[in-house]
């Protein structure tokens, strides 16, 4: 789509898209191409950081241990300051989100830690932290600032509200034929949602109110947020009901393939 639009040098885009895909564009001197994949890296951060220790054989054993050790870290860390390289190790600036995520999952899955309620309001701060930082760049690029109460009751708030939706156990059934897909399409929408809204909005503006003035009558902001809004919902549900179930049967087709075929040469 970014491809599209008039100004944009088609090169350059596929160079940054390919870039992308390696979750660390700018360890090639090179932005993401979209401006939510910077979550990707955090991610993948997380998930080596996780697979580390898994394979050191410490996680299990001393899941509590760590989990307050990094909630402590990165507490001193975003209220006292610290070395950059400290932060970015530790990735504290989201240590309060992934701890909070792990502790849930946790409690809902009847393996409390200990200290779990303490725990969360040392996540909580630093999600709030976290938000603090967000609020301060608003503030400096679109002068738009959160309130102070948003700031401090978000992640509690948040947090008692999946507290609250894992006490459910019994739905209607429409909605429990809905819910899977809904969960599905979260995150392909998270991926395109902003993309999808920055060309609608330039698509009009860069091109069709040049064409075609009386468009700027009958086409406003709002609706150009709905649009894209319903756009957004319509791909997210092609992608999680129509392309990726048969891209994941034939990804798990080809790996019990390579698992067998590995198997069998060990054997022989």
């Amino acid at each position: 789509m970014a491809m599209m639009l008039p100004g944009v040098n088609a090169a350059e885009t596929l160079t940054r898209w390919l870039a992308s895909q390696m979750f660390y564009p700018r360890l090639f001197g090179i932005e993401p191409l979209s401006s939510v994949y910077w979550t990707l890296a955090v991610e993948i951060h997380f998930y080596g950081f996780v697979a580390l220790l898994l394979a050191l054989g410490v996680w299990k054993r001393h899941n509590d241990l760590i989990i307050w050790i990094w909630l402590i870290c990165a507490f001193i860390v975003q209220y006292f300051g610290s070395p950059s390289w400290l932060a970015q190790t530790l990735i504290t600036e989201y240590a309060g989100h992934f701890s909070a995520g792990i502790i849930l999952y946790r409690l809902h899955a009847g393996q409390q830690p200990r200290f779990a309620m303490a725990a969360l309001l040392v996540s909580c701060a630093l999600i709030s932290k976290h938000i603090q930082h967000i609020d301060e760049w608003l503030g400096g690029s679109f002068q738009e600032f959160f309130s102070p109460f948003s700031i401090v009751f978000a992640a509690p708030g948040l947090i008692a509200l999946v507290l609250l939706a894992a006490r459910i156990h019994h739905l209607p059934r429409r909605l429990t034929l809905i819910a899977p897909i809904l969960g599905a399409m979260s995150y392909p929408f998270y991926l395109i949602h902003a993309d999808l809204g920055f060309w609608s909005h330039a698509i009009f503006e860069r091109k069709l109110f040049g064409k075609f003035p009386m468009l700027m009558e009958w086409i406003s902001y709002p609706l150009m947020t709905i649009g894209a809004l319903i756009l957004s919902l319509l791909i997210s549900w092609l992608v999680a009901t129509r392309i990726e179930p048969p891209l994941q049967i034939k990804l798990k087709q080809w790996l019990s393939r390579i698992s067998l075929d590995r198997h069998a040469s060990l054997r022989t």
